[in-house]
Parts: C-alpha cells; sequence; structure tokens
C-alpha cells in the first residue's frame, strides 16, 4: 500500500528590527517586529512592542502564525543631551540691549529663534519670547531654554494745552496709563488724575527708567447763561425803579426782547440786552398804563464750549 502526502514549506518570520539605532537622553524608543507575533522580548516581556530607554541590546523572539520561529535583535545606544543652564526672563528700558552671551562648545551648534548664535554673543533689543537650541552634530541630540525679553517704555507725557473748566466740572487728564508707572499731580501721587477748580497743575509719570513731566493751567469759566426779569416795576417818576433791566450773566451773540400789551400790540423791543425799558410806548412820549404785560426773549449766546440758542417768556407788571 502506498501512500501520498503534500508537505508546505512556510518561511520564517523576519522582525527586521532597526539597526545600531541612536536616541538622546531622556528620549523613549519603541521597538516593534515588522513580521511575526512577538513571542518574547530580551526582558520577557510579550507585547507585540517593546519602550526602550536605556543603552543596550535587544532581543525578540517571533512566531508566524503557522508556527514557524524567528528572532532579531538591535544594539541602542544613547546620548547624552548637551548640557545648557537655565535662562532667566530679563527686562530692559526702551533704548538699552540686554546682551546675551552663552559658553560655546565648538562640537555644538547654538541657534537662537533659529538663527546661529555668534560666539561673542548678541544684542537683543526686542521684546518677546526667545529660544536657545543647542544641537549636538554627531548625536542630532540638543536642548532647548527659553525665556522672555521685556522692554520698558520710559515716560513720556504728551503737553496738556491750557483748558476752561466750566464751575461743577471734573477733568481726566487724558494720559494713557501703565500699571508700572507711578503718576503725581502736584507732587502727590496720584491715581485718577482729574481736576475740578481752577488752577495751575503739573504731572509727573515715572517709572524704572526714567522720568517726564508736564504743566498746565485750568482756568474758571461761566459755562451756562443765568439772567433775570423782575415781575413787577415802577415807572412813576420817583427815582426808584423807574426802569425794567435784562440782567445776565453771559453775552449774547443775537438778542432780541419784545414786551406787548394784552391786546398784543408791541410797546417795546430792543436788540440790545442792556437796553432797559421805561414804561414808555416805544420810547414815546406816551407811558403805558398800569397792567400786566406779557414780554418775550430771544437769542443765541456764547458759552466758553459752545454757542446756545435762549428762547423765553413770562409777564411783567406795571404799577404807578
Amino acid at each position: 500500500r502506498t501512500y501520498i502526502a503534500e508537505v508546505t514549506e512556510f518561511p520564517n518570520p523576519e522582525p527586521q528590527l532597526p539597526e545600531n539605532v541612536v536616541i538622546c537622553d531622556g528620549e523613549e524608543l519603541v521597538l516593534s517586529p515588522v513580521e511575526g507575533n512577538v513571542v518574547a522580548w530580551s526582558d520577557q516581556s510579550q507585547g507585540q512592542t517593546l519602550t526602550v530607554t536605556a543603552a543596550g541590546t535587544y532581543t525578540v523572539e517571533v512566531e508566524s502564525n503557522e508556527g514557524c520561529p524567528g528572532e532579531d535583535e538591535t544594539t541602542v545606544q544613547v546620548f547624552a543631551a548637551p548640557n545648557l543652564g537655565a535662562l532667566n526672563d530679563q527686562e530692559i528700558c526702551e533704548g538699552t540691549e540686554y546682551e546675551l552671551v552663552v559658553p560655546q562648545d565648538p562640537s555644538l551648534l547654538y541657534l537662537l529663534n533659529g538663527d546661529e548664535l555668534p560666539e561673542e554673543g548678541i544684542a537683543l533689543t526686542e521684546d518677546g519670547f526667545y529660544l536657545l537650541n543647542v544641537l549636538d552634530p554627531t548625536s542630532n541630540c540638543q536642548a532647548s531654554e527659553s525665556f522672555e525679553l521685556n522692554v520698558t517704555d520710559k515716560p513720556e507725557l504728551e503737553n496738556q494745552e491750557d483748558l476752561l473748566l466750566c464751575e461743577g466740572d471734573i477733568y481726566e487728564i487724558p494720559i494713557v496709563r501703565s500699571e508700572s508707572h507711578t503718576y503725581y499731580l502736584n507732587g502727590e501721587e496720584n491715581l485718577e488724575l482729574a481736576i475740578n477748580a481752577p488752577g495751575i497743575y503739573e504731572v509727573i509719570e515715572e517709572n524704572q527708567c526714567g522720568v517726564d513731566s508736564m504743566s498746565f493751567e485750568a482756568f474758571g469759566a461761566v459755562c451756562n447763561c443765568d439772567w433775570y426779569i423782575p415781575n413787577t416795576f415802577t415807572p412813576n417818576g420817583d427815582f426808584i425803579n423807574e426802569q425794567l433791566f435784562f440782567t445776565a450773566e453771559c453775552n449774547f451773540r443775537v438778542f432780541e426782547w419784545i414786551i406787548v400789551n394784552r391786546w398784543g400790540d408791541v410797546v417795546f423791543r430792543t436788540e440790545d440786552p442792556n437796553e432797559p425799558w421805561d414804561g414808555s410806548d416805544n420810547g414815546g412820549e406816551y407811558f403805558v398804563p398800569d397792567g400786566v404785560y406779557h414780554w418775550q426773549v430771544r437769542g443765541e449766546v456764547q458759552l466758553p464750549k459752545e454757542v446756545v440758542g435762549i428762547e423765553d417768556s413770562g409777564h411783567i407788571t406795571v404799577v404807578r
């Protein structure tokens, strides 16, 4: 009796670990076979990957789905990163510079924000974040440190022109304030920088980079128009209260004052706020009788900061 068997030959798996791997101190290397299922690593672990942080020779035994064995090994070298001391944040005044000097190893490459750092150092004048990288061309290991450079402006006050200050007003001096600066108003530290009375004022601004000052004068001004017309007058020839005056504390650009009787007839009209009414009918020889008369005032007043229109009316009683 004859038996016939078919034999199939399966290839052994090839893990193909990387050869002669170089990593930097503090880095991790993850080893994983290209082919085969892991049976055991050199540390007897059986995961499909092995995380390596130390130098040494690492082996892996694998097996194919058909049970065929395979193995491989690799050597890992660990290089120390270049030594770079800590860099502290720096602060300089506007117009000065920070000299960055780093002791350099000729075998290493020093880069500041991507540009090669001169051996003699570099003068920095612009604020911002700076990154210093030190690269070992042999191992490609590198170290990095960063720092921030803050540039503080010198105090610089804009001149304040003299101004008119209305009664009751509060004027805030227009200064862009900085938390790192100290401000003085007439010799006293002042955070609000506001005034509410006429006078001569001096503002001082200072910080660690310098001092600046400016002065101005605030003049008191009448910024409203108070005026008055009596409600009675007696043009009877006794030289007491003989004329009706319009009294105002402001200057009129345009003015009209009209007084009419109860029938609407005009008995007095003027464009001069200083001209009084003597009780006559339009300045003639005839004087108006006792009674109540209606008046109306229209005009424009020039105030220190604006032109204001005025219109009002009322009644006046003539008593003889």
